[in-house]
């Protein structure tokens, strides 16, 4: 789908399109090189790899998945930052007029605020309160580190964001979103970012974080969980656990699963290699993410029932821990191979 809206805010005048494609997994960014037009932009994995732009055609893509995340701001983070910092300029098309193309394939916290200040770049340039920083520099502290940020759950601008950020977390829980219909995903963004603009106004709401999981397994250094609450991964992190694996059944009967680990201080629980592994015993291949977060296929899941994968991930952390100690010895690593 590709919307159009241009505006003007004074002396700043934008031509604004949005391309969704609901969970569609990452592209290279040769791919959207030559899928896309100049002045595109690509969103939180819309593209796999590191942020990369090109000031000349011009072109970009912003994202903090395929990476050490906690040394990169999310997609949010980084567009403030560039408008802030003269993107603006490189866009403007023959005309003088500012001119973005967003590319997004989801609709979560990172990617609506990321398509508000994309649309409305004014609201970063004139936020003379400095609430809107405020409010993307404690988002970007949650999603850089996958909710896992020591946070007070009762400091209001902490419930803040959870009543910002509902909408998509309603939407997650409900599975509308497995649907794909792109309706449905504008509709998300669009009351985020709504949300977004009252707190920039001080007309915003507050809401508690419901934190409940049920834990299906506890393993040595590890839980598996079922998020049950909105903030579950918050709850399991506040109870203590610092590598979790999140399930959720899907529509078509398979799993979603997320792998989070606080940090690559928990080196046990090394999610690059367990990708890796992973591709290679799921039907589906598309497991992905970075260095403290990795996922299922966005669009099919995966075929690995919970018991099952309870027995892969115990595999792949003695694994990991047999790797550590011959590393800490100096003798040879032991070769990864694939496990289940």
């Amino acid at each position: 789908m590709l919307e159009r809206v241009s505006k003007s805010h004074g002396d700043l005048s934008v031509d604004f399109q949005l391309v969704i494609k609901p969970r569609q997994n990452p592209i290279s960014y040769e791919q959207f090189e030559r899928e896309s037009s100049p002045h595109s932009i690509a969103v939180d994995g819309y593209v796999a790899g590191l942020t990369k732009k090109d000031t000349f055609t011009p072109r970009a893509a912003f994202d903090h998945h395929h990476a050490n995340r906690l040394y990169t701001r999310n997609s949010a983070a980084q567009i403030w930052m560039e408008i802030r910092q003269g993107l603006i300029e490189v866009f403007r098309d023959e005309k003088g007029l500012c001119k973005f193309i967003a590319h997004v394939s989801n609709c979560d916290e990172d990617d609506s605020s990321s398509i508000l200040l994309l649309r409305e770049p004014h609201l970063v340039l004139r936020d003379t309160r400095r609430r809107l920083e405020k409010l993307i520099d404690l988002m970007d502290k949650i999603d850089t580190t996958c909710a896992t940020y020591p946070m007070n759950l009762n400091d209001p601008d902490v419930q803040s964001v959870f009543w910002i950020t509902d909408p998509y977390r309603e939407a997650s829980q409900s599975k509308v979103l497995e649907e794909g219909d792109v309706k449905t995903y504008q509709d998300v963004m669009d009351q985020v970012a709504a949300r977004i603009k009252r707190y920039i106004a001080g007309t915003h709401r507050r809401q508690k974080a419901d934190t409940r999981f049920d834990l299906l397994h506890q393993g040595e250094g590890w839980v598996m969980i079922h998020e049950k609450g909105k903030q579950a991964r918050i709850g399991a992190i506040s109870a203590g656990h610092k590598a979790i694996v999140s399930t959720r059944e899907l529509a078509n009967g398979h799993h979603s699963y997320v792998f989070t680990r606080i940090s690559d201080n928990i080196n046990y629980f090394s999610l690059p290699f367990f990708a890796e592994q992973l591709r290679q015993i799921d039907q589906y291949k598309h497991w992905g993410g970075g260095d403290t977060v990795i996922g299922s296929d966005k669009n099919n899941g995966s075929t690995i029932a919970p018991d099952q994968m309870i027995k892969i991930v115990e595999d792949l952390v003695l694994v990991s821990r047999r790797t550590l100690q011959e590393e800490r010895k100096g003798t040879s690593k032991p070769k990864l191979v694939a496990v289940g």
